[in-house]
């Protein structure tokens, strides 16, 4: 979505208007994103292809010329739940916050 700003608030923002030169750029820009997810769409799709054959055929994965190709495997992820530490200990949530800026480019 592409936001729509009053032009002295933009100048207060240090905002101006995009230079013609830009403008092809932009264009390619989101051509090429729109580009890749449809991609990740599509290998998203196959991967799940290749998930259901693996499983619906009770195996853990696929091999050709002597390479595995595609596999099935179960992974465990853990993380801490920093609202509920945060909530319930907030001194210790405190030590160990580590807090980093950094600048994003958003292109729209």
């Amino acid at each position: 979505m592409t936001e729509t700003i009053d032009t002295a608030a933009a100048l207060a923002e240090g905002l101006a208007d995009m230079p013609a030169d830009l403008i092809p750029l932009r264009d390619e820009y989101l051509a090429l994103k729109e580009e890749r997810d449809n991609l990740v769409k599509t290998m998203d799709s196959i991967k799940g292809q290749f998930a259901d054959y693996i499983k619906d055929n009770g195996l853990q994965g696929l091999i050709l010329e002597g390479k595995v190709h595609a596999r099935v495997s179960n992974v465990t992820n853990s993380r801490v739940d920093s609202k509920r530490l945060k909530a319930e200990m907030p001194t210790v949530h405190a030590k160990f916050l580590i807090v980093t800026k950094s600048q994003r480019v958003t292109v729209n």
